[in-house]
């Protein structure tokens, strides 16, 4: 499903990204990724917390859960990394806690090679 994208959403994208950005890194293992925390709840975590904490806040913020999935790809390092994907009309979105900036998914594309991407989620933009 896909969240009709108007000023508001984007302008409420940047702020959740930057604001869970802002929580500390927790350097741990490959186990971490398999669970997700609240960093508002933990205060530092790893990317599938910053990912799972984006969606928890979006949710919060009335952004309909069907357009939101955590995706997972190799980094230029190729190590796992966790994003939040916004799938929207005018294109789907990428917060991560490697950006202070919303990315394009196309524009993530180039610094990422996707594993899981959520069905619905196309990577249009």
């Amino acid at each position: 499903m896909q969240i009709k994208f108007t000023a508001e959403l984007f302008a409420l994208l940047e702020n959740v990204n930057s604001t869970v950005n802002c929580y500390p890194y927790k350097t741990s293992g490959m186990a971490d990724m398999l669970k997700a925390d609240d960093l508002r709840e933990t205060k530092h975590g790893v990317c599938s917390d910053y990912a799972y904490t984006k969606m928890l806040m979006l949710k919060e913020n009335g952004v309909n859960y069907a357009g939101l999935g955590i995706a997972t790809c190799l980094n230029d390092m190729d190590q796992l990394h966790a994003v939040l994907i916004v799938s929207t009309t005018d294109g789907d979105y990428v917060l991560d806690n490697n950006s202070s900036r919303v990315l394009g998914f196309k524009e993530a594309s180039k610094m990422y090679k996707w594993q899981v991407v959520p069905e619905y989620l196309q990577g249009k933009e």
